[in-house]
């Protein structure tokens, strides 16, 4: 009978009613019933009072009475499970150890079955004794298994054990529901804490040591790690995390130090690492995690570089990290639902990212994730839900999840200078009402360091927000670091400049300070406007004097000049004079020193005949003493060739 104050429709069907009395009710439209709700367990029902409903998309109710509440609707799409064994709680910790079994059961390592129709845990030896040998087979201790389900729903199983030290393969048959013993390896290289996936009659298991391939129809066992880094038949790393078998077929291997890529067929791996300054490339080293979406693009987890897209046709790779909204970069596993939209774990929670839009949505403890959630320990199940697992596990039903339009607003919370608060109206006071709704402040040039504290106003999430700040007229971008909420900037030169705040933690959108405040830091007196216009007229001044100066300067040396122009002048006129009668001079000279030349030519020339002349003259008159000797002896014959031979001289005179 009393009145009812207030109502609400919750996403389940039901309706949430205040009433006039103070008591809040649920309305059960299904069942047309009453009843009272156990909404929060803070709230005392004898003095509460519902002032107003606030229904988010994601199916959260904010409510305000006495106090302000929460409330999350039971078919938000988030269900958290515990598994307890003999009154203690099991941690589904060992890697890949997580698949499914039946449409409706959930496999734990080959030891438990989850039915979720009945909400219970079972031994999987109960239903299936064949399987007895796995039952401590879910925890990494002596022994534990992994588990590929091929297309025909057979489960190929690889057990591996410490004691004695070696690795036992099984197939289950979906069809007959037998387990078959197929081979066991005795003491492996490599110590299989990956994962394991089959292509065509090869099993491939990535563990701590290396990558096996164990060949189903000989059990012959091949090795391949790292050595030495020099031929592209080795891997970036001796330490995997994760094998994946994609829609070619081709091998995808995570590793402490890259990406390796084998294509089918091909005995090579292709090595992708990070670059610096390449955003093409591979974000972070530390690869955990690989998928594949139906468009074919393969999701790669990193632990701490965030989640990367690769195109196989283009060859480049694509970042989503925190600075697009991603509330943690240390990625531990990757599974994509059924409207292809990519779910990722970290260890803060679990984010949705949209391959349509790219845009983000976290999920932390406060919308019921576990607390500690376990890297390669994820399966998407045949009904579409996704597990994670950890302290125990989350399964996540992604068509029940809604988004949150929720924008919490964003405000400055505290100014400081030089590390101390600034009070309100104080003694040389620069703020004359509260930060946050001052809108512009102006400070002297010696006030130029400062502290701005900033905080989104979520109560939900408080601790997930992520910030990026910019103070245009200093900083060149934005300066984007997480969940801090307070920036300090020292000797900033004076100037306008407008400090920005945005906030993000869902859905990677990124919502702005609706009142950006604008701040301006005086210059000094010595760099003011009057200053300068002082500067400029004592520039003037001296310009002017100094130009008076110069010219009175010049005038004088001119003077100078033309004196020592009219001098040169009369020397010029006077070297003239001279240069023409020493002309004269030599013009003389050379004329006679040719005469001199000439002269000695026809000397020498008249001197050589001459000398032969008085030569053979000698000669005839020597040859003519001899004659009248051999006249003198009467030998004719003698006389004969000295006349022979004067005759020659006398020829030989007449020549020359």
């Amino acid at each position: 009978g009393d009145e009812i104050y207030n109502i609400v429709h919750l996403d389940n069907g039901q309706l949430l009613i205040a009433r006039e009395n103070k008591k809040l009710e649920f309305y059960d439209t299904e069942k047309g019933i009453f009843y009272t709700p156990t909404v929060n367990a803070q709230i005392n029902q004898n003095n509460f009072f519902v002032i107003d409903f606030l229904k988010l998309r994601n199916g959260d109710l904010w409510f305000l009475g006495d106090k302000i509440y929460k409330a999350i609707s039971n078919d938000k799409g988030i269900e958290s499970f515990e598994l307890i064994q003999n009154d203690k709680k099991i941690n589904i910790g060992a890697p890949s150890l997580l698949s499914q079994w039946t449409p409706n059961n959930l496999s734990i390592g080959m030891s438990f079955l989850l039915d979720f129709n009945n909400n219970k845990a079972v031994k999987a030896s109960s239903k299936y004794p064949v399987l007895s040998k796995f039952d401590s087979a879910y925890r990494f201790m002596d022994q534990y298994v992994n588990v590929y389900t091929d297309e025909n729903k057979d489960y190929w199983i690889a057990l591996f054990e410490f004691l004695p030290y070696q690795i036992s393969f099984y197939k289950f048959s979906n069809s007959n529901q037998k387990l078959k013993k197929l081979s066991i390896l005795k003491n492996p290289n490599i110590a299989v804490t990956g994962s394991i996936t089959k292509v065509g009659e090869d099993l491939w298991l990535a563990g701590w040591a290396g990558l096996l391939k164990w060949h189903i129809p000989t059990s012959k066992v091949s090795y391949y790690n790292f050595k030495d880094g020099k031929d592209s038949t080795q891997l970036s790393s001796n330490n995997l995390r994760f094998v994946f078998k994609d829609k070619d077929d081709d091998l995808w291997i995570a590793s402490q130090n890259g990406l390796n890529l084998k294509k089918k067929n091909q005995a090579f791996f292709t090595h992708y690492f990070a670059h610096a300054g390449d955003t093409n490339a591979l974000s972070f080293n530390s690869v955990s995690n690989i998928n594949q979406d139906a468009s074919g693009i393969i999701w790669i987890g990193t632990l701490g570089g965030g989640v990367n897209t690769f195109n196989k046709k283009t060859g480049k790779f694509r970042w989503i990290t925190s600075k697009q909204g991603l509330a943690d970069n240390n990625i531990l596993n990757i599974l994509i639902d059924d409207f292809q939209d990519v779910w990722v774990n970290h260890n803060l929670g679990i984010s949705k990212i949209s391959t349509k839009t790219m845009k983000i949505q976290n999920f932390t403890q406060a919308d019921g994730i576990q607390k500690i959630l376990f890297e390669n320990c994820s399966v998407k199940m045949a009904d579409g839900s996704l597990i994670f697992g950890g302290n125990g596990f989350n399964r996540i039903f992604p068509s029940k999840i809604k988004s949150d339009t929720f924008e919490p607003p964003l405000l400055i919370s505290n100014f400081k200078l030089f590390n101390k608060d600034v009070s309100i109206n104080g003694a040389d006071s620069i703020l004359h009402q509260h930060i946050n709704i001052t809108q512009s402040l102006t400070l002297k040039h010696y006030q130029n360091v400062i502290t701005l504290e900033y905080a989104a106003l979520d109560m939900a999430h408080p601790t997930q927000v992520s910030y990026a700040y910019q103070l245009v007229g200093f900083d060149s971008d934005w300066q984007y670091v997480d969940n801090k909420r307070e920036v300090t900037y020292t000797n900033l030169p004076s100037g306008h400049y407008t400090f920005n705040v945005k906030s993000t933690y869902n859905e990677g959108i990124w919502h702005n300070m609706e009142h950006p405040l604008s701040m301006t830091i005086l210059p000094p007196w010595w760099r003011t406007w009057w200053a300068y216009v002082l500067y400029a007229l004592a520039f003037v001044y001296a310009l002017r004097t100094y130009i008076h100066y110069r010219s009175r300067q010049l005038k004088e040396e001119n003077i100078v000049l033309e004196e020592k122009v009219h001098q040169r002048t009369n020397e010029l006129e006077k070297s003239l004079k001279n240069l023409k009668a020493t002309q004269t001079q030599l013009i003389q000279s050379e004329k006679l020193a040719s005469l001199g030349e000439l002269t000695a030519g026809i000397a020498h020339e008249i001197q050589n005949p001459l000398n032969f002349v008085n030569n053979f003259s000698e000669l005839s008159n020597e040859l003519m003493d001899e004659m009248n000797e051999e006249i003198d002896k009467g030998n004719t014959v003698e006389v004969k060739a000295i006349s022979s031979d004067i005759k020659s001289n006398l020829e030989k005179i007449n020549l020359h």
